[in-house]
């Protein structure tokens, strides 16, 4: 993961990348109960050639990488990233169907995913999309599974956000994922419409959210 170059990619391949969010975590700033002292791993392509070395694979290694289709063009820069290191990366794209089935067959090396997290408002649901059912068998952590579980019960926003925090921070130290970035919604459109911001849905647009002069 110290192979892949975030900024990067979010700079020339994330649409709308000048607006992204650059994530440091399995969550936004903006999520409820979304909190973490321990960042993502950033970008250091010879530590990670180090530690390919010290891991017994000075040559590096084959690995298959599905991502999913609307996703590709950041799976082919992060594939090329890694291949810079020595990690000979095969991309596979792939509909949210092969992924589920292939996820669930315990057959996934690496994947890349888009998942809604802005739509929804609490770190929680976070949690029961990417660590609970087929995706858990992957990782059997019990920090994470016992801060799932006490986050579930607690109410108090604030005690929850550092239920939270464990396990975030889990992730991240074991290097589970890697998050990248938001993915913008971009719109084409003539200079005198206007888009508007629609606090009840961060994940949509509707009619209604569109105006003009």
């Amino acid at each position: 993961m110290m192979a892949v170059n975030r900024e990067e990619i979010i700079k020339y391949i994330v649409p709308g990348g000048d607006v992204a969010e650059h994530i440091q975590a399995d969550c936004f700033k903006a999520t409820i109960a979304c909190r973490y002292s321990v960042p993502a791993p950033k970008f250091d392509p010879a530590g990670a050639k180090k530690l390919l070395a010290e891991a017994g694979y000075p040559n590096g290694f084959d690995l298959e990488y599905l991502v999913f289709a609307p996703n590709r063009p950041i799976g082919e820069a992060i594939a090329g990233d890694l291949y810079k290191v020595g990690i000979r990366t095969t991309v596979q794209p792939a509909d949210i169907n092969l992924y589920r089935r292939q996820q669930g067959d315990g057959k996934l090396q690496a994947w890349s995913i888009l998942f809604p997290t802005g739509s929804y408002p609490d770190a929680g649901n976070i949690f029961s999309v990417l660590f609970t059912g087929p995706a858990m068998k992957y990782f059997q952590d019990d920090v994470i599974e016992k801060a799932m579980k006490d986050g579930e019960a607690e109410f108090d926003p604030e005690k929850r956000a550092e239920i939270y925090k464990v396990a975030f921070n889990r992730i991240n130290e074991q290097a589970y994922h890697l998050p990248v970035s938001s993915i913008p919604t971009v719109y084409v459109h003539g200079k005198d419409v206007k888009l508007t911001n629609n606090p009840y849905s961060a994940g949509e647009n509707y009619a209604g959210d569109y105006a003009w002069n």
